[in-house]
């Protein structure tokens, strides 16, 4: 849940993140974690499937931001977790930048440079920083070393 403009939640949601990536860097924290079903929560959340872009609100400026932040928080526990599983937890976390590959594509884009507006500089660095942690869970899955017709982002092209 993405709590806007009430300092406290905001801190007390970070302080839980903050948590549980510290047990996800662990491997018996990450199995506990990865076992009390952390994928399915995040599917049933919908945290990913919105798209932040499309629900931009005008009250609050930052809600934009503060999206991207909670999406690279989120991002990072579970690349900490695959990495402290090995290669135990490797299948689910393929599944998940498969079911989540336009937004995948588009923080990878979007840090690269393409696709920016005038956006202001805090938004682009969560922006990066969720395209860091992307990139993390790519390589900690070895997503781009399976086979070509398996997935779809060996066909994407990076510009650089």
């Amino acid at each position: 849940m993405l709590f806007l403009g009430n300092t406290d939640q905001q801190n007390f949601q970070n302080a839980r993140l903050a948590i549980i990536l510290q047990l996800a860097q662990s491997r018996i924290g990450a199995k506990y974690i990865l076992h009390a079903n952390l994928f399915r929560s995040l599917e049933n959340s919908g945290l990913f499937a919105a798209d932040p872009e499309l629900q931009i609100d005008a009250a609050n400026p930052r809600a934009l931001e503060q999206h991207y932040d909670l999406l690279a928080k989120v991002v990072r526990i579970i690349g900490a977790a695959i990495l402290s599983r090995g290669n135990n937890n490797v299948t689910q976390g393929r599944k998940f930048l498969t079911d989540h590959r336009m937004l995948v594509s588009h923080a990878l884009k979007r840090s690269a440079g393409i696709g920016t507006g005038n956006e202001g500089q805090r938004l682009e660095e969560k922006i990066e920083e969720l395209a860091d942690a992307l990139v993390v869970v790519i390589a900690a899955t070895s997503f781009l070393e399976v086979r070509h017709d398996q997935y779809w982002l060996l066909s994407f092209k990076f510009p650089f």
